[in-house]
């Protein structure tokens, strides 16, 4: 309810988003929405990659994350043009913001995020509350590997060349970066920062951005047949970038 009412204008200096709160399907937590979203608020949600999804890890599973499922879980969800932001509720941790961006608006998906992470934080302290941090590792979340700013940034890149090669995560565990979701629509792929506790959001998205930047390069020299050595590229230009930073 903070998080919404922040996200809202329910609280004085918080944004105020045209968006919608809506529980999942089945959860009767919310008086306004008794049996939660209808199937076609779902499909619509799903199609923007926000619909908050179903535990089913193992790992997710024991430790509680699933409990009671789907009551009092919902997602908050605003689409303004090539924006979309979400915010689950009670999926593993209490909250999860999400900013996405079509093309290379890297910057508007950082901006977006971290406009609504104010806009919550001002919410949860005029109600008497914040976020559990800690000044040695940063914020606190469900999953250890979110210590730190406790986010994630994912790019979606085709990379038809790169993608078949047999060594393609370790040379994306080089930079920084884990493949997870592989072929998502045919040669697309999402990666993914690795956790980097002690550096800042924007830390976080330049350094993601870089590793991304040199998979594209590399992915363009295998198309224009300069290299076949697919590992050794990355390698290289790898150090070129980390000597040009």
């Amino acid at each position: 309810k903070v998080a919404a009412e922040g996200l809202q204008g329910g609280h004085e200096h918080v944004l105020d988003l045209s968006g919608v709160y809506l529980p999942l399907t089945g959860s009767s937590s919310r008086c306004e929405k008794p049996r939660g979203m209808s199937k076609e608020e779902a499909r619509q949600l799903e199609e923007a990659s926000l619909l908050l999804p179903v535990p089913e890890a193992a790992l997710v599973l024991s430790s509680g994350a699933g409990r009671d499922w789907p009551d009092a879980r919902g997602v908050f969800s605003q689409t303004a043009g090539e924006g979309r932001l979400g915010a689950w509720v009670n999926e593993e941790d209490h909250l999860a913001l999400l900013s996405i961006r079509s093309g290379a608006d890297i910057a508007g998906a950082l901006r977006g995020f971290l406009e609504a992470d104010g806009a919550i934080r001002a919410a949860l302290v005029e109600a008497g509350h914040d976020y559990a941090r800690s000044d040695a590792l940063g914020f606190l979340t469900s999953c250890p590997s979110n210590l730190g700013t406790a986010m994630r940034v994912t790019f979606r890149v085709k990379l038809k060349h790169l993608s078949k090669d047999k060594k393609w995560k370790k040379s994306c565990q080089q930079l920084g970066l884990s493949v997870t979701v592989p072929g998502v629509a045919g040669d697309e792929m999402d990666l993914t920062s690795a956790p980097q506790l002690g550096k800042s959001e924007l830390e976080q998205v330049l350094s993601a951005l870089q590793g991304v930047k040199v998979l594209l390069d590399v992915e363009a020299k295998v198309d224009a047949g300069e290299t076949s050595d697919i590992p050794q590229a990355v390698a290289d230009a790898a150090a070129a970038a980390a000597m040009a930073g």
